[in-house]
């Protein structure tokens, strides 16, 4: 797959981004290599998939109805 037109942020210095980038599965691939499957980002930014922002909801919410016994010592 070959990511084009678009703000590709690296986070690999203050600043990096680029223009295109290629990938195959879940890694980057050479640069220039001819792929079948374009997706012209019009623009938009892409990052890295660092950030897992989920949550377990039932334990969330069982935990709402717990009194909070940390630094408690007798």
């Amino acid at each position: 797959m070959k990511l084009t037109n678009g703000n590709l942020i690296t986070m690999c210095g203050r600043g990096d981004t680029l223009q295109a980038l290629d990938v195959d599965g879940d890694r980057f691939a050479e640069t220039g290599r001819r792929d079948p499957v374009v997706i012209d980002l019009q623009g938009r930014t892409v990052i890295p998939g660092f950030c897992d922002a989920h949550t377990h909801f039932w334990w969330w919410a069982m935990a709402l109805d717990q009194i909070n016994l940390d630094g408690v010592t007798s």
